[in-house]
């Protein structure tokens, strides 16, 4: 009976290791048919891939975390040293070091990271990070008023991201603030200030040439005959680049030219200098001296006689109605007052070669017949031979009259007039001194224009194009870089990089044409192609 009862409890044990087997069995088949079906090793690749791949990106993003790679994807490649700075930095002896002064949690990194590259391409230029929190007084020495504390609010007036470019050689340094180093304009859409453009290489270039120059330039600008001394922000600019201090002077009197004089501008007069005046003028360009002279268009209501015999000593008459246009291609516009003239090719011109130039409400000049042999007279502007002057009321019509004078006039000219050093008759200097002072061919230099506005961006406003939309800015600091010496291989300028989206102006029509493609063309053609493909399958 026991026996019967043991072996019935086998069976029933056998059995049901039977059943398990066979499902585990069921179960191993089941799972091979799955796997064994295409889809599913395709899926199953697919989804170590996906895995791998992930591993890979997060892998890679680790690695150029911890070693801090970057790369400038900018259109312009605003946050990448240019070749003009690369150029410059081969050419620095002295040792610089540039002091990046901000506070640790308002760093801007995309222009620490910027500055930080110019180590990279001379030994000699070292960049230092100083918290203004920590050397509250650092700065002192460099800013305008001597110092960097407001002492109403007791706060720092070191703006974080600024910059102090030092040569350490010599102890000379230049202070740059972040906000001179940021193009601002205002969002015509949200009315706010937003950044457009950055400027660091510009004013660090600026600064280096600063900081290695020997000596400074000084421009001097004439007043009290209702004069234009101000030319805009961005030829300001231009003219900061290039290290060179603005002063104000009044020739009226017994007031000579300083010398420390490097160039006397003479920027849109309406009224006339004296005799006298003129006078000082003449020695001062007979002495190798230069001066820019842009005349003024006054409706004919000053004669500018003093001036015109300032402009005709140097070989140069001057008509002073107003120069219009009837070629097309030299105004803008269709306004005859607007001159587009040519720009003629020489040294002066190299880098506006291309551009054109906007020189409205201008005088013009001609070359007198006879010139000595030491004056040579360089036309930089020049209109085209339909050109004519306006003499009568500029309020009403103005057209060709017959006191009018005939084209082509000269709208911009470079006048150099040779000058012969005299000898020294003083027997008790040295050698040295008198070889110094022997003949030696010196040049005094005379840029006549025949408008102020060639260097005011404010008129350039309201005709509603932007300042660099012309060569007048350029033009008229390669004029001042030549006339007062400034050596253009190290004095180099370089222009602020933009990094504002530039809009697209799409017009009536081409909006009708997209909105076709989009929203019709495009749709309809997708159901139609859609439609054929299943009733070609449907028939199958």
């Amino acid at each position: 009976m026991k026996e019967n009862k043991d072996k019935k409890n086998k069976d029933k044990k056998n059995e049901v290791d039977l059943i398990d087997k066979e499902i585990k069995d069921s179960k191993k088949n089941i799972l091979k048919e799955v796997f064994a079906k295409q889809t599913v090793k395709s899926g199953s690749v697919m989804a170590l891939t996906i895995i791998l791949v992930i591993a890979i990106v997060v892998a890679i993003n680790l690695v150029v975390a911890k070693c801090k790679v970057t790369a400038d994807l900018s259109s312009n490649k605003a946050y990448t040293l240019s070749e003009e700075s690369k150029d410059l930095l081969e050419k620095i002896d002295n040792n610089i070091t540039i002091y990046y002064v901000a506070k640790p949690d308002e760093k801007d990194d995309k222009i620490f990271d910027l500055v930080k590259k110019y180590e990279d391409y001379n030994d000699k230029v070292k960049v230092e990070e100083k918290d203004p929190v920590v050397y509250p007084n650092f700065v002192k020495e460099y800013t305008e008023d001597g110092n960097a504390i407001d002492p109403t609010t007791g706060e720092s007036k070191v703006i974080s991201n600024s910059l102090v470019v030092k040569n350490t050689d010599n102890d000379k340094a230049k202070y740059i603030s972040y906000n001179d180093m940021l193009q601002q304009s205002a969002n015509q859409m949200t009315m706010q200030q937003e950044v457009t453009g950055i400027d660091v290489e510009g004013k660090i270039a600026s600064a280096i040439n600063f900081t290695t120059a020997g000596k400074s330039s000084k421009m001097y600008m004439t007043k009290s005959h209702k004069e234009v001394n101000k030319f805009g922000s961005y030829l300001d600019d231009l003219i900061s680049k290039q290290n060179m201090e603005t002063a104000e002077i009044d020739l009226m009197g017994d007031k000579e030219i300083p010398k420390d004089c490097s160039i006397l501008v003479i920027n849109g007069p309406q009224k006339d200098f004296t005799k006298d005046e003129v006078k000082k003028v003449k020695k001062y360009i007979d002495g190798g001296n230069t001066v820019v002279l842009c005349m003024t268009y006054t409706d004919n209501k000053e004669k500018f006689e003093n001036l015109k015999d300032l402009l005709e000593y140097y070989c140069l008459n001057v008509d002073t109605g107003l120069v219009c246009e009837e070629d097309a291609e030299h105004m803008l516009s269709s306004y005859p007052y607007l001159l587009l003239p040519s720009v003629e090719s020489n040294e002066l011109t190299s880098n506006i070669s291309g551009t054109n130039v906007l020189m409205p409400t201008s005088v013009g000049f001609k070359e007198k017949g006879d010139k000595p042999d030491d004056i040579t007279i360089s036309p930089l502007l020049k209109t085209s031979d339909k050109a004519y002057s306006f003499h009568g009321d500029a309020q009403k019509k103005i057209e060709k009259n017959d006191d009018s004078g005939k084209g082509p006039f000269i709208l911009g000219a470079y006048v150099e007039k040779k000058v012969e050093n005299k000898k020294s008759d003083d027997d008790k200097k040295s050698d040295d001194d008198k070889k110094s002072e022997e003949s030696e061919n010196k040049s005094g230099k005379l840029f006549a224009f025949g408008t102020s506005t060639v260097a005011m961006e404010g008129y350039m406003r309201q005709l509603g194009v932007s300042s660099d939309a012309f060569g007048n800015g350029q033009l008229f600091i390669d004029c001042l870089k030549n006339g007062a010496n400034i050596d253009s291989e190290t004095a180099i300028s370089i222009p602020p990089k933009k990094i504002s989206n530039d809009t697209m102006t799409v017009s009536a029509e081409q909006v009708s044409f997209w909105t076709f493609v989009l929203i019709i063309f495009i749709p309809l053609t997708t159901f139609v192609i859609g439609t054929v493909i299943w009733y070609k399958r449907r028939k199958k």
